[in-house]
């Protein structure tokens, strides 16, 4: 009678280590889903209906434009924004002309506090001939704006050079710069972002001084990562 228990035992033992093993390995496995699903990126909701038809507007502190397919949140209550254009289509741009000229300028925004502006922000749009290469452009950004306002006496102070991703969705590519004084700039801080869609680049520009920059940072950074693509499958 022992030595047919000892057999039983014999034979359960590999069942046993086998269940261990296909327990463990599910564990594993719902742990890496969990880490993906968390660090994958969120399809954006779908969009509200604005009223009267209209295809530029804001609603419930977010801005939606359904002529060039994006939608922006603020990032706190002190900001305010403005429409500047409600254009239906673009100008194609010149690949021998500056980028920053030709963009079509559609959103402005400002934080103010006790009475002061401490940062602004604008959106725009390029419509490009061929497909957007969105570290090239952003490079050639921040070459115009280096050409513009320095000089052999004052130069710009590079905080971080033209990196990647900008977006967590469209990637793209930003560079915070802060440039010499200048007549035309009372705000020398700018935070720069290029997205790319297609042949299409959405620019947002963040601007602030040295002294309010560490208290707009985060928000600067915000109005980029609440930028939302909007589908052009749907028709607004």
């Amino acid at each position: 009678m022992d030595q047919k228990k000892l057999k039983i035992e014999r034979r359960k033992k590999p069942e046993i280590m086998a269940i261990v093993m296909l327990i463990f390995t599910l564990a594993i496995i719902l742990i890496i889903l969990n880490i993906m699903r968390n660090n994958f990126p969120k399809l954006p909701q779908e969009p509200p209906q604005l009223a009267s038809e209209q295809h530029v507007g804001i609603l419930d502190s977010t801005y939606y434009n359904f002529n060039f397919y994006f939608s922006m949140q603020i990032p706190s209550a002190s900001w305010e924004m403005k429409i500047l254009s409600r254009d239906t289509s673009l100008v194609l741009s010149d690949t021998t002309q500056p980028i920053l000229p030709q963009v079509d300028w559609l959103l402005d925004m400002e934080r103010n506090q006790d009475g002061k502006k401490l940062a602004i922000a604008r959106a725009g749009i390029v419509e490009w001939p061929s497909e957007v290469k969105a570290k090239d452009m952003t490079i050639d950004v921040l070459a115009e704006l280096l050409q513009k306002y320095e000089t052999p006496q004052h130069r710009a102070k590079i905080l971080t050079p033209v990196s990647t991703p900008a977006h967590r969705v469209m990637q793209g590519a930003f560079f915070v710069a802060v440039f010499p004084k200048h007549p035309d700039l009372p705000y020398p801080v700018w935070i720069v972002s290029l997205l790319p869609r297609g042949n299409l680049a959405y620019i947002i520009i963040g601007e602030t001084t040295e002294e309010y920059y560490p208290m707009v940072r985060d928000d600067l950074q915000k109005i980029v990562s609440r930028f939302d693509p909007v589908s052009k499958l749907k028709q607004y």
